[in-house]
C-alpha cells in the first residue's frame, strides 16, 4: 500500500507539471524598465538608479503604486528583492504624479554577483511586471580595510581617531545631546554595501576640526582606482535656525516620520527657532564620492545643510565627485568660507527655503563629459519648490566665487565626446522661485549661460535690488548669453535684458577664439592632469583690482564685518587657499592613518576575578561604557572571548542569542553606567575572559580571571526537539524532552503536549519554545498530572535564566500594527514569519485562536538579551481571545513571569512565583481580563530595572496609539517581600532589595485596571506616572476598586511618578476616595498576624498556603458593579466572589503548583506504547456529481485538513482546515455541484500523514 502511495504521489507530481507547462499563458510585459540595459556592466556597492516607463502598456500610470525590485542569476528565477531607496524592500512611486516626468527612479545597490538579471514587479502581484533586464554585470571592487565600524545612532561623546580607519554601516544619526569629535587626519568610508550617511540632528554637535596638513577625509569604502561618485551618503548637518518651511524632513528619505520628528528634522524645534544656533566646527574636511538621489529632487547631497545656525563654524571644505548636489542649504542661517565643489554632477551650490548666509571664497570645478538629468549650474537658487512669499526669503550673499564650467572654448557644441560639453549643462547661476540669492565680486567661466532669472516674482526681486549681481566677470558664456529670462518670465521696466550689463553693477563680459586658459586671468584652469590643475588668479588678471565692497541695500550689506575686503574678484589672489589640504584626484589617491597612539583600553566590571560560576547558567557580562578617555562604547559591536590561560589563544563566547558579536545599543543614556549582555560560559574548570572591539585587539579590556566553572549533572532526556516544527506533532507524557537552541512551531503545525510530559531547557545554549502566528500548542495538562517545563538540571542545581521559556504569538490587534517580539529569536523585517506578532498578512483576528495552556508549569525560563529587552517565562504577544489559558505557574523565571504585548487573550489562575523582574506586565494595547493571580516574591532578589506585581504600559513613548492597553485583573493576591514594615532597604536580615519599587506600577498611558484583590508587603501601592496616565485615571479610564493593600512601607499607597502632575480629579488622594473603597492598614510585627492569608511568609516552601482565613477582612467586601468604557464588571468572564484576592478558605493552586521546583524530583509518567499513525482514506461515489462521502479511520487524534486540488496544482476548495479530530473512523459530506466537471485530487492531511486520492467530477 505504501508503495503504491508513492507511486501516485509521482504520477500526481508528474501531471500538475506536465499541465501547468501545457497552460502557461504568456503575456507582454506590463512594465518597462528604461534602465540598466541588457548587456550593461555595473559596479557592486556603487549606488545605480533604476528607471521605468510611468505608463504602463496599457496607459495607466504606475503613481501611487507599490514595486518590488527583483534580481536573479537566473533569467527565469528565482527572484529576490533588491534594496531600493533607503534600504527599503519596496518602493511606492509617488514622483511621477507629474504627465511630463517621463520615468519613474529609485536608487538601488545591485548584489556582489558576476551575472545577474533584474525585473520590477506590482508588489505582491507576478501578473503585473516589467520585462526581464540582462545578463548584467556586477564587478567588485577591492575595499579598503577598515579598522572599526560606526553605525547606528550615536547619542554620547564620541571621538573618532586619527590613527584609524572607520567604515560606516548604514546612516549614522548623532542624536541630540551627543557629539562626533573627529580628530585631524581621521579616514571615514561609506558603506559598500548600503546607502550610508551621517546625520547631525538638532541638538547634536560635530567637531570635525582638520588641519592644512591632516584634512579629515570622508570618501569611498573602495581602494584607489575604484572609486566613483554615489558610493556613500555624505554629511548632513541640521539645525533648528528659521526655515520658511517652519519644521520639515531632509531630503535623501533618512528622515524618520512626522510622528516622530526626531531624526532627519530640520527647522523648528519644539515650537521654537534659534538663528544663533551652533551645531560645532567643520575645518579642513573632505568629502570625497558621496551623494545620492532617493528620487527626482529629493537627494543627499555631499553636504546637506538644514537651518543650521549663524555659531556653526564652517571653513575649509572641500566636497568633490559628489552625485548630487556638492553643498545645499535648507534654509539656516550659517555663515562659510573656503569651500571648493569639485567635479560635482548637479548643482555645485544649491541655496533653497530661506537660506540667509554669508559664504566668501569659494571655488568650483566642472568637467564636460558629466552634468545631471534635471540640469547642471555652478548656482541654482530657490526661496522654495513653489516660488511662494514664504519668508524668511532666501537671500543668501556669496562673494569671491571663481566658477570653472565644463567648456574650455566657446566653439564646443553640445553633446558627448570630443570638443563637446554634456547638453544638460544649463547655466553658471539660475535664481529662479522667488529667490532673493545675491552674488558679487566672482569670476564665472565656461557656461551655455551666465545668469537665469525665472518666475515674475523673482524678477520683481531683481528691480527692487533684493537680488544683487554685481562687480562679477564673465568669460567663455557661450553665444554671449550672458543674461537671459526662464521659460514663461517676462520682462519689466526695472528688469529688461540688460538688467545684468548696466554700468552701475560693474559686471564684466568677454569671449574670444580659443582656449579659456588664455584669457580668463587664471593659472591653468582647463587641463588634461589634474596635479596641474592651478585655480590662483595671475597677476595680470583684468580683475586683480576690481573688487568693491559698497553695496547696502535691504537684503545685502557687504560692510559687514563677515566679509574679507580683497581687491581681487574670484577665489583666489595669486596665493593658493586650497593646498595643501585638498585633493583633486581622490579617484586615485591612496589614504594611509599617521600616527598610530595609544588606544584606550575598556573595563569589564562583570564577572569578577576568582567568581564560581555554573556551567548552563546565564550569567550577565558588564562593562563600562566610558573607555579610559572617556569615548562611550555605544554602537561598537564586541567580542567576548575566554581562554584556560591569562594570555590565551582566545575563543569566542556565545552572546545574547548564541550570537559571536554584540553590538552596544543600550549605553545610549550617559546615566547607564554599565554595558551588558547574556552569556553561557564554557565547561572548563578553570578560564579567563576579556572583550574586545570586533577584529581590534588593540581595543580590549583586562583580563579577569581565573573563574571557575562548575558543571552541574544535567537530567537525562530520551529525545531532542530541535529546529521548526511544521506539521502536527505530539510529545508523549513517557518521555522526558530536550530543547536544542529555540523551537519554533510553523504555521499550519500544531505542538500537542501530553499530561504530565517533562520539557528541559538546552544546558548550552539560549533555548526557549516559539508558537508562531498560525500555529498551535495543546498543552493540556491536569491537576495530577501537569506539563512541566524546566530546567535540564538535576535537583539542587537548577536555577533561574537556565532556559528561555514559552512564547505564544498571534495576530490579535496590537498598537505596534506588527511586531518582533523582545528577546532577539525574530527573524528581520524582510521574512517576519518567526518571531513577529500582530497584523498578519494585513489583518487583525482578535478571535484568534493559538491553542491551550491548562496546568503547566514554567520554572527557571526568562533570559535578558539586553536591557528592557527579554524572553520572560511566558511571553504572549497579540494572542487572540479564543485562546485558553488557565492554571498556568512561572516560577523562578529570569525576567518577567507574564508579558503579554497586546492581544485580546484571557485568563484564569495564573501563578508568578520568585520571580525577579515584574510578576505581570501588560504592553502595547493588551485588552484580556484575568481572574484569579497569585504572586509571591522573595526580599533578597529583584531586578536592575525595578520590580512590581505589576507593569503596564500602552507603548514605551507613552503615545496615544491605539488600542490603549485596558486589561482588567480580578482577584489578585500579590504577597511581596516585606514582611514587616519595619523592614529597610538593603540586602540581609530584615531588608527588602532596594530595586523593588512598587505594587502597581501604571505608566505610559496605560489603562490598566486591577479589582477586588489584596495587595501587601511593598515599599509602594499604587504608581501613576507620565501626565496622560493621569489624565486617563482622571476619566475612569484606569480603575482600582475593592482593594485591600497591608503592609505597604511609609504608608505610601498611592503617589504620583517623577516629573508627573496632580490633576483638580486625580490629588494624592485619588487612590483613597470613598467610591473607590479601597482598604489600607498598616501595624507593627509581621504581615502573617494582620493579612488575612494563611501563611503567606513562611521559611519552609511546603508550609506557604495563601488561602484566605475565614476571618479575613475582605472575605464579604468584593463588589462588581463597576462598569466605565473601559471596564465592565459585569462581563460573564467574571466569577462574582463574594471575597477579595486570589483565594477564597479552598486552594485551587493544589496538587498541580510546586513551591520547591529547585529540589522537586521528576519522572516522566508510566511508559505507554509508542502510537502508529495511520490513515485510511476513501471516497464515494467515485466520480462524483453533486455530493460525495469522503470516508477515513485515524489510528489517534491528531490535526485533519482536507483540501481539493485541480490537476495542474491550483487548489479549487478546502473542506477541513486544522480541525483536531478523535482517533476513530470519520465520514464527511463534501459539496461538489458548483465545481466545474473535470479531474481533481482530494488531499487529507493527518497529523504527518498526507494521503491522495483521485476525484473525478462528472456531470
Amino acid at each position: 500500500m505504501e508503495k503504491m502511495e508513492k507511486k501516485m504521489s509521482k504520477l500526481l507530481k508528474f501531471f500538475i507539471i506536465l499541465f501547468a507547462v501545457s497552460f502557461v499563458k504568456v503575456n507582454a510585459a506590463d512594465l518597462n524598465l528604461k534602465s540598466p540595459s541588457n548587456g550593461e556592466e555595473l559596479r557592486y556597492g556603487k549606488t545605480y538608479t533604476i528607471k521605468w516607463d510611468t505608463l504602463d502598456s496599457k496607459g495607466a500610470r504606475t503613481f501611487e503604486k507599490v514595486f518590488e525590485f527583483q534580481w536573479s542569476e537566473s533569467a527565469t528565477g528565482p527572484w529576490n528583492l533588491l534594496s531600493v531607496g533607503k534600504n527599503a524592500k519596496s518602493f511606492k512611486d509617488v514622483n511621477s504624479k507629474e504627465p511630463t516626468k517621463a520615468a519613474g527612479q529609485v536608487p538601488t545597490i545591485y548584489p556582489p554577483k558576476s551575472k545577474i538579471y533584474v525585473r520590477m514587479r506590482e508588489q505582491g502581484n507576478d501578473e503585473y511586471v516589467s520585462q526581464v533586464v540582462g545578463p548584467l554585470k556586477v564587478t567588485v571592487p577591492a575595499a579598503v580595510k577598515s579598522d572599526s565600524i560606526l553605525k547606528g545612532d550615536i547619542t554620547s561623546s564620541v571621538t573618532l581617531r586619527s590613527n584609524k580607519v572607520y567604515q560606516l554601516r548604514g546612516v549614522v544619526h548623532v542624536m541630540e545631546g551627543a557629539t562626533l569629535n573627529i580628530e585631524p587626519g581621521t579616514i571615514i568610508l561609506g558603506d559598500q554595501a548600503a546607502v550610508s550617511a551621517i546625520c547631525i540632528n538638532r541638538g547634536a554637535k560635530i567637531y570635525a576640526k582638520g588641519t592644512p596638513e591632516k584634512p579629515i577625509i570622508m570618501t569611498s569604502g573602495y581602494e584607489p582606482g575604484s572609486r566613483d561618485r554615489g558610493d556613500w551618503g555624505g554629511l548632513i548637518v541640521l539645525g533648528c535656525a528659521e526655515t520658511n518651511l517652519g519644521e520639515a524632513a531632509i531630503e535623501g528619505g533618512i528622515a524618520d516620520d512626522a510622528s516622530t520628528k526626531i531624526k532627519g528634522w530640520y527647522g523648528k524645534w519644539n515650537g521654537k527657532n534659534d538663528n544663533e544656533d551652533s551645531s560645532g566646527v567643520i575645518q579642513y574636511v573632505r568629502i570625497e564620492f558621496a551623494g545620492i538621489a532617493e528620487s527626482p529632487d529629493n537627494e543627499l547631497n555631499s553636504l546637506t545643510m538644514g537651518a543650521v545656525g549663524s555659531r556653526t563654524v564652517i571653513d575649509h571644505v572641500m566636497c568633490s565627485y559628489g552625485g548630487d548636489d556638492s553643498f545645499e542649504w535648507f534654509g539656516g542661517t550659517v555663515n562659510a568660507k573656503y569651500l571648493i565643489a569639485y567635479n560635482g554632477i548637479d548643482d555645485d551650490f544649491d541655496t533653497d527655503n530661506g537660506y540667509s548666509g554669508k559664504v566668501q571664497f569659494v571655488l568650483t570645478k566642472r568637467f564636460a563629459d558629466i552634468a545631471d538629468q534635471s540640469n547642471s549650474e555652478a548656482f541654482e537658487s530657490d526661496n522654495d519648490s513653489k516660488s511662494t512669499e514664504n519668508q524668511p526669503y532666501t537671500r543668501a550673499v556669496f562673494a569671491n566665487v571663481t566658477a570653472v564650467g565644463p567648456i574650455e572654448d566657446t566653439s564646443w557644441t553640445a553633446g558627448i565626446g570630443e570638443n563637446k560639453y554634456h547638453p544638460k549643462y544649463l547655466t553658471a547661476i539660475q535664481i529662479r522661485r522667488n529667490s532673493r540669492l545675491s552674488i558679487v565680486n566672482s569670476v564665472f567661466m565656461g557656461y551655455p549661460g551666465g545668469l537665469e532669472l525665472s518666475q515674475s516674482n523673482t524678477i520683481r526681486a531683481a528691480g527692487e535690488d533684493s537680488i544683487v549681481v554685481r562687480y562679477n566677470d564673465f568669460y567663455g558664456i557661450k553665444d554671449n548669453k550672458f543674461f537671459y529670462l526662464g521659460k514663461g518670465t517676462d520682462e519689466t521696466d526695472k528688469v529688461t535684458l540688460d538688467w545684468l550689463s548696466q554700468e552701475k553693477f560693474g559686471n564684466k563680459f568677454k569671449n574670444q577664439a580659443g582656449s579659456l586658459n588664455a584669457y580668463c586671468g587664471l593659472e591653468r584652469p582647463y587641463v588634461s592632469a589634474y596635479k596641474d590643475f592651478n585655480p590662483a588668479m595671475r597677476a595680470d588678471a583684468s580683475y586683480a583690482n576690481t573688487a568693491k565692497w559698497d553695496v547696502k541695500t535691504a537684503s545685502v550689506d557687504l560692510n559687514d564685518d563677515f566679509f574679507e575686503k580683497t581687491p581681487y574678484r574670484g577665489a583666489f589672489g595669486t596665493e593658493r587657499w586650497d593646498l595643501p589640504w585638498a585633493e583633486y584626484d581622490p579617484v586615485n589617491a591612496v589614504y594611509d592613518n599617521k600616527d598610530i597612539g595609544d588606544v584606550p583600553p575598556l573595563k569589564l566590571t562583570s564577572p569578577s576575578n576568582g567568581e564560581e560560576l555554573r556551567y548552563g547558567k546565564t550569567y550577565t557580562i558588564k562593562w563600562d561604557t566610558l573607555d579610559s578617555k572617556g569615548a562611550r562604547t555605544f554602537e561598537k559591536v564586541f567580542e567576548f572571548q575566554w581562554s584556560e590561560s591569562a594570555t590565551g589563544p582566545w575563543n569566542l563566547l556565545s552572546v545574547g542569542k548564541n550570537a559571536k558579536s554584540f553590538k552596544d545599543v543600550n549605553s545610549k543614556e550617559p546615566t547607564k553606567a554599565a554595558g551588558q549582555v547574556p552569556t553561557i560560559y564554557p565547561p572548563k574548570s578553570k578560564i579567563y575572559v576579556r572583550m574586545r572591539e570586533q577584529g581590534n585587539d588593540e581595543y580590549v579590556s583586562q583580563v579577569v580571571g581565573p573563574l571557575k566553572v562548575t558543571v552541574p549533572a544535567a537530567v537525562k532526556s530520551d529525545s531532542i526537539l530541535k529546529g521548526d516544527i511544521t506539521s502536527s506533532v505530539t510529545l508523549r507524557s513517557n518521555k522526558v524532552y530536550q530543547l536544542r537552541g529555540v523551537v519554533h512551531v510553523m504555521e499550519g503545525a500544531t505542538l500537542n503536549i501530553e499530561p504530565g510530559t517533562i520539557i528541559l531547557g538546552d544546558q548550552a545554549a539560549v533555548s526557549a519554545i516559539c508558537i508562531n502566528r498560525g500555529a498551535k500548542i495543546y498543552a493540556k495538562g491536569t491537576p495530577e498530572k501537569p506539563i512541566i517545563m524546566t530546567s535540564g538540571y538535576e535537583p539542587g542545581s537548577r536555577d533561574r535564566g537556565d532556559w528561555g521559556g514559552l512564547i505564544v504569538l498571534g495576530c490579535a490587534e496590537t498598537n505596534l500594527g506588527e511586531a518582533a517580539i523582545e528577546g532577539g529569536i525574530a527573524d528581520d523585517a524582510s521574512t517576519k514569519i518567526k518571531g513577529w506578532y500582530g497584523k498578519w498578512n494585513g489583518k487583525n483576528d482578535n478571535e484568534d485562536s493559538s491553542g491551550v495552556i491548562q496546568y503547566v508549569r514554567i520554572e527557571f525560563a526568562g533570559i535578558a538579551e539586553s536591557p528592557d529587552n527579554e524572553l520572560n517565562s511566558l511571553t504572549m504577544g497579540a494572542v487572540g481571545s479564543r485562546t485558553v489559558i488557565d492554571h498556568v505557574m512561572c516560577s523562578y523565571g529570569g525576567d518577567d513571569s507574564f508579558e503579554w504585548f497586546g492581544g485580546t487573550v484571557n485568563a484564569k489562575y495564573l501563578i508568578a512565583y520568585n520571580g525577579i523582574d515584574d510578576d505581570f506586565d501588560t504592553d502595547n494595547g493588551y485588552s484580556g481580563k484575568v481572574q484569579f493571580v497569585l504572586t509571591k516574591r522573595f526580599a533578597d532578589i529583584a531586578d536592575q530595572s525595578n520590580s512590581e506585581a505589576f507593569e503596564s504600559d500602552n507603548d514605551s513613548k507613552s503615545t496615544e496609539n491605539q488600542p490603549y492597553t485596558r486589561a482588567v485583573f480580578a482577584n489578585v493576591t500579590a504577597v511581596g517581600p516585606i514582611e514587616d514594615t519595619s523592614w529597610t532597604a538593603g540586602i540581609g536580615e530584615n531588608k527588602y532589595h532596594p530595586k523593588y519599587l512598587t505594587a502597581i506600577q501604571i505608566r505610559r498611558n496605560s489603562r490598566l485596571s486591577i479589582v477586588n484583590s489584596v495587595f501587601m508587603g511593598y515599599p509602594g501601592g499604587v504608581e501613576l506616572s507620565q501626565n496622560n496616565t493621569v489624565r486617563a485615571a482622571g476619566e475612569d479610564s484606569i480603575v482600582v476598586r475593592y482593594n485591600d493593600f497591608y503592609g505597604i512601607k511609609d504608608n505610601k499607597f498611592f503617589y504620583l511618578g517623577k516629573g508627573t502632575d496632580e490633576t483638580d480629579k486625580v490629588t494624592l488622594e485619588w487612590l483613597l476616595q470613598e467610591k473607590f473603597d479601597n482598604k489600607f492598614k498598616n501595624q507593627a510585627g509581621s504581615l502573617n498576624a494582620y493579612c488575612g492569608l494563611e501563611r503567606p511568609y513562611v521559611s519552609v516552601y511546603k508550609d506557604f498556603n495563601p488561602a484566605m482565613r475565614a476571618d479575613a477582612s475582605y472575605a464579604n467586601t468584593a463588589k462588581w458593579d463597576v462598569k466605565t468604557a473601559s471596564v465592565d464588571l459585569n462581563d460573564d468572564f467574571f466569577e462574582k466572589t463574594s471575597y477579595r484576592g486570589a483565594f477564597g478558605t479552598e486552594r485551587w493552586d493544589l496538587p498541580w503548583a510546586e513551591y520547591d521546583p529547585v529540589n522537586a524530583i521528576y519522572e516522566p509518567s508510566s511508559i505507554q506504547e509508542e502510537p502508529v499513525f495511520r490513515t485510511l482514506l476513501s471516497v464515494s461515489p467515485n466520480p462524483a456529481n453533486e455530493t460525495a462521502i469522503v470516508s477515513y479511520s485515524l489510528d489517534n487524534a491528531c490535526e485533519v485538513t482536507i483540501k481539493l486540488f485541480d490537476i495542474t496544482g491550483n487548489l479549487v476548495a478546502t473542506f477541513v482546515q486544522n480541525e483536531m479530530q478523535a482517533a476513530g473512523t470519520h465520514n464527511l459530506t463534501i459539496n461538489v455541484n458548483k465545481i466545474v466537471a473535470g479531474n481533481y485530487y482530494l488531499q487529507l492531511k493527518s497529523g504527518e500523514i498526507t494521503n491522495t486520492i483521485s476525484l473525478p467530477i462528472a456531470r
